[in-house]
Order: C-alpha cells, then structure tokens, then sequence
C-alpha cells in the first residue's frame, strides 16, 4: 500500500464548536498519520455551502485542509476568509461530525449521493440508533423501560415505580422529566401530576421513552467512548448537590473514571449492534442500578461528545487512540485503496 494517499472529507458545523470540542485535536492527531494524504472540512455554517447541506446539490463545496496547527480560533477564520473550493466525491472517506438537528431526508440524500460505505458514521445508521426508542434493542442492559404513545400508558408505567420521560431525539438532559407517585419535576422545577397532564398531552404529539428512575444517580452518569467496537475513554459526571441531573450544562461536574466489567460488556453487546448500521464512533451512558452496577441509559450515535474532556481528566491518550483506531478501520477492515 502507497503511504500518504487517503483523502478524508470532514462534514461538521462548526458554528457552535467551543474550546472543549474534540474535533480538532482529533483531526491533527489523524493529519499525522503516515497514509494521510489531505484532510479537508467543509462547515454547514459557511453560506457558500448551502446548495450541498439545504438544497441537496452536488457541486462544490469550500472548506478548508487540516494541519498541524488545526484548532478552532484560526478554522474559523481561514472558513469565511480563505476557503478552498472542492468535489465531495474526490475523497475516499467522509467523516461525519454533524450536531442535532440532522434533517432525514438530507442524511438520507447524502448517503444516496456519497454511497453508504463511505460515511463514517453512516447516515441512515444515525438515524436509526440515534433515537432513544433504540434502546429497546438492549432489553438485558437497561432498567425497565416503555415507549409510550399516550397520557394512558405513562400513568401505567408510572404506577410501577418512579420513572424519567425522555424526548426520543433531545440530547444534553433537555426534555428530561422525573415523576415519582403524583410529584413530577421538569428539570428542577416541581408541580403536581394533575398540573403536568396538560404539558404531557402536548409532549405526546410525539412519543416518549419512559425508563425507571435509578435512585443512585448521584453515583454519576458515566459516559463510555468507543471506536470500532473498542474503548478509548471514559469520564463520570457528577450531578449537583440535591438535583438529580448529571449533564455539565444542567449544573453538574465531571470527573476521570474507568469502565467496569459491566461497561465492558455493555460495549461489546452495543458496538456489535452498531457496527451492523454502520455506527463505528459512538459515546453510551451508563448509570448504577438498585444493586450498585452499572447498566445502559443512553446511546449517542450522531456527534459523541467528551473525547477531550475524558483524556484532559485521565491524563491518558484519548484522541490518539480515537486517531488510531479510526485509521485501522479505514486501512485494515475497509481497506481502502488508492483509485481515486
């Protein structure tokens, strides 16, 4: 195999990327690899780009080639100062780091145009594991849960034990609901259950994962990072005092954590699942169950966060090996090949 001969089409938004953001550190560290022929990011937030990511053209889009010194004050400078122009079809590999909200029917022309074994992670792929009913697939892994449809099937679900509505596709603790007997808190906010059925009926416009409350979730919220069904990171976020949200933006801090045997195993059952829809990068949740171990909350299969909060926490190389095992997947199990 030639070296120096890959070419990685990177699609992101870099609009709301902020200092934590481990897309760039990541990029440098892949830009080193010896088959790296030329990274290049295209932003949906560079209004020369809105034919490809509104309109669904395939012309050229402009963006601009990683390098050693790749981080986000001079990205998005050199995005609306400098850009270059490119073909999205002249690149072996798309990199997909997309945040919510992702259209279906864009993600569903991408993978048309660009072909589905290109993409990482595949669109269709995103879409399927990225809604929170997903979890279904993982009965043996997860606390109780139910996909509810009506006002009906909550106040059942609701009579076994106390239990946390979720949005199938809200992410960072937004949409979170707990109701325990006829208390319910959004957020924080408390009101009775009879004050909250008017919100719930509105809230049912669309369905509702309802999942028993875990009353140890002030052991934390882990976060679980994983690359091609491997490991590469982990960190524990801590709610705060008397709340029981553990998401950073809703008040909560993090800390370095390792994963358990029971993580371990929540990988391997997750990233076998995954891998079949073309999900090869992906964070999952975990939290403590009635008897201390940690079983499955949450999947994040669209833009997975905490890659360089878990290494600057650890102290341990967490986006090398991200770098590394993202290029054995592309080198050894895709085996890409120089044709273009």
């Amino acid at each position: 195999m030639n070296n120096s001969f890959v070419r990685l089409l990177v699609i992101t938004d870099h609009h709301n990327h902020q200092a934590y953001e481990s897309l760039y550190p990541l990029l440098r560290a892949m830009y080193g690899h010896p088959a790296c022929k030329k990274i290049v990011v295209i932003s949906r937030a560079h209004p020369g780009n809105e034919p490809f990511f509104v309109k669904q053209k395939l012309q050229k889009v402009y963006g601009i080639e990683v390098d050693s010194t790749f981080d986000l004050e001079h990205s998005r400078e050199a995005l609306f100062s400098s850009p270059q122009a490119y073909s999205p079809t002249a690149f072996h590999q798309v990199l997909l780091r997309l945040p919510k909200p992702n259209p279906p029917d864009w993600f569903a022309w991408l993978e048309s145009t660009l072909g589905s074994d290109k993409i990482i992670n595949r669109p269709g792929g995103i879409l399927k594991t990225g809604s929170k009913a997903y979890l279904q697939h993982f009965p043996g892994i997860c606390p109780p849960l139910q996909l509810c449809h009506t006002l009906e099937e909550v106040d059942a679900f609701r009579q076994r034990f106390p239990i946390v509505l979720k949005p199938l596709s809200e992410a960072g603790g937004r949409g979170l609901v707990k109701i325990d007997g006829d208390r319910v808190w959004e957020g924080e906010d408390e009101l009775s259950w009879q004050e909250y059925i008017p919100k719930l009926r509105e809230s049912l416009q669309e369905s509702l994962l309802a999942m028993k409350y875990l009353r140890r979730v002030g052991q934390g919220d882990k976060r679980v990072l994983v690359v091609n069904g491997k490991i590469v990171g982990a960190s524990l976020r801590l709610p705060a005092k008397d709340s029981w949200l553990c998401n950073v933006n809703m008040g909560g801090h993090a800390i370095a954590s390792k994963p358990t045997a029971e993580e371990e195993n929540i990988a391997k059952i997750t990233s076998a699942a995954l891998k079949k829809e073309g999900v090869i990068i992906y964070g999952f949740d975990t939290l403590e169950d009635d008897d201390g171990k940690r079983i499955l909350s949450e999947i994040n299969a669209s833009n997975a966060g905490g890659f360089l909060p878990a290494q600057e926490l650890s102290g341990e190389p967490v986006i090398e090996r991200t770098a590394e095992f993202i290029w054995n997947f592309l080198l050894v199990e895709k085996e890409i090949k120089n044709l273009l």
